[in-house]
């Protein structure tokens, strides 16, 4: 188990996907099996089709979430680019914590209440 809970609305950096140091904001936090497990809306630079459903939560350096978040380049949430890691991932890295209307609609992105 890691010395830091990494609660829902961290920003974090961690190993998703294909890249290392990517961006996220933890959307939740649970146990399976004694292990704890955070799921992640994962950022990317790159820009999602124009038509992409739902739409995505975009920040760039005029966003007020930008510092807050750790980012260092224009960002899309997308519900694609989702995923967990377990709280005591040696990539994960607590950066700042997300603004509450950014993560509210993260949440909402993902169809949580």
């Amino acid at each position: 188990m890691s010395a830091i809970v990494i609660s829902a609305g961290a920003a974090i950096r961690a190993y998703g996907g294909t890249k290392d140091n990517r961006p996220g904001v933890v959307l939740r936090r649970h146990p399976i099996d004694g292990v704890w497990w955070v799921f992640v809306a994962f950022g990317t630079s790159q820009p999602p089709p124009v038509d992409v459903e739902p739409p995505p939560v975009f920040v760039d350096r005029s966003h007020h979430a930008f510092a807050s978040l750790g980012l260092d380049k224009p960002t899309w949430f997308t519900r694609r680019g989702a995923g967990r890691l377990r709280e005591d991932d040696p990539s994960l890295r607590h950066v700042g914590t997300c603004p509450p209307d950014v993560l509210v609609a993260l949440r909402q992105l993902f169809g949580f209440t």
